[in-house]
């Protein structure tokens, strides 16, 4: 077989499936098989079959370097358990401002020891939430958090933890309700008290139409860990859907009374203020949490909601051309403002590219109130059939 020219450290990295610092570093301390161009400054290039030759001998030739290559393989494992560990502990908060912090911690940990399977699964659960409370675009988060996974069975990780990351993905990513709906009652089967789990799974009876269970797992999920963000942030979003404004306005008010601080909470408080009342008279309030959360852009898209629906036209289409300069436009912010505006057929386009890119608002369409005008539009409607619980997958 023809040998393969590999002309960077990011292809020689993803060539070995390890981070570009790892090779650099198997480079400098073992002699990973890295040559130049034009010298000791030009670029680096590596052919596949002298990487292969290499990687095969890597585990002995360790061994043979003796008592210290050892103590530092093992010196590396486990600071990468520890790091996992720290990531663990701060996942059990999960809240907005320490995603990126777990994610990075669980990279740490991963390039230390890329045998560390928890820490491929613990990073995955960090894309997958970051993804639905919109740090990440799903576009970006859940092929990472699917790549995680499969590396994660690669080494042999069998347990409810990966099962549970699986039923998520396949809930957000992948659209396939009764596959999702199955891993989440087995994770629950043997986890019943898997606050993780409890969560994805009232979300899929959301999708299912009963936010009476919704509301119930929610509950439970939020009793076994009450410092957990995400779920209080959900909790308001169900209520919100349900119908039950003023609740959901209590759940937002009683958690940052306890000095939690959430974009979706906010956003869904935006978005039930407008169902509580003349919508004028709330449009001071929204404004000054936009104001204090600017780079909630859901939060922006209920702005230029009440805006439109208050008569103020011109700033809701400010909003809007603001909001459309963002790279990959937010797609359900975006159909918020165009609904207030009364432009259906673009509203729906966008609802359509949420639920494509696998938003948790998307979940939510058959009960969102400020989606009631699309009720009856034929592209709408058919858009609801796409989350009939008994279909296997919209792909």
């Amino acid at each position: 077989m023809a040998k393969l020219r590999l002309d960077s450290w990011k292809s020689i990295a993803e060539y070995l499936k390890r981070s570009s610092r790892t090779v650099q570093r198997w480079h400098a301390e073992y002699g990973l098989p890295v040559h130049r161009f034009g010298g000791d400054k030009g670029p680096v290039f590596s052919y596949s079959d002298e990487l292969d030759a290499w990687l095969s001998g890597f585990a002995e030739e360790s061994a043979s370097r003796g008592g210290g290559a050892d103590d530092d393989l093992k010196a590396r494992k486990r600071r990468s358990s520890e790091l996992a560990v720290q990531a663990g502990e701060m996942w059990e908060l999960r809240s907005d401002g320490n995603l990126g912090t777990i994610a990075a911690l669980y990279r740490r940990a991963i390039d230390l020891d890329p045998g560390n399977a928890g820490a491929f699964v613990g990073l995955a659960n960090a894309l997958i939430l970051a993804s639905l409370i919109g740090n990440m675009r799903g576009a970006s988060a859940c092929p990472r958090a699917a790549e995680a996974l499969k590396r994660a069975a690669r080494l042999g990780s069998d347990n409810a933890e990966i099962r549970c990351a699986a039923a998520w993905l396949r809930m957000v990513q992948e659209r396939n309700w009764k596959s999702a709906r199955a891993a989440f009652d087995e994770t629950l089967s043997r986890q019943p008290r898997s606050s993780f789990a409890l969560s994805g799974r009232a979300l899929l009876h959301v999708v299912e139409g009963n936010l009476a269970e919704a509301l119930r797992c929610i509950r439970d999920a939020w009793k076994v860990n009450t410092l957990a963000s995400a779920s209080n942030a959900f909790l308001c979003w169900a209520q919100y859907l349900a119908g039950d404004h003023g609740q959901a306005l209590e759940t937002v008010a009683q958690s940052r009374a306890g000095g939690e601080s959430s974009s979706l909470a906010n956003a869904v408080e935006a978005l039930a203020l407008i169902q509580t009342g003349p919508v004028a008279a709330v449009v001071k309030r929204i404004e000054g949490s936009a104001a204090n959360d600017s780079g909630n852009l859901v939060l922006f898209g209920a702005l230029g909601f009440a805006y439109a629906l208050s008569g103020q036209q011109g700033r809701a289409q400010e909003i809007f051309r603001s909001m459309g300069r963002f790279a990959g436009k937010p797609a359900y912010p975006l159909a918020l403002v165009l609904v207030g505006l009364d432009d259906r057929h673009q509203a729906v386009s966008c609802l359509e590219q949420s639920f494509g890119e696998g938003s948790l608002w998307s979940l939510g369409f058959r009960f969102d109130p400020a989606l009631k005008p699309l009720f009856g539009d034929h592209r709408f409607e058919s858009l609801l059939r796409k989350l009939d619980p008994d279909r296997m997958s919209h792909r």
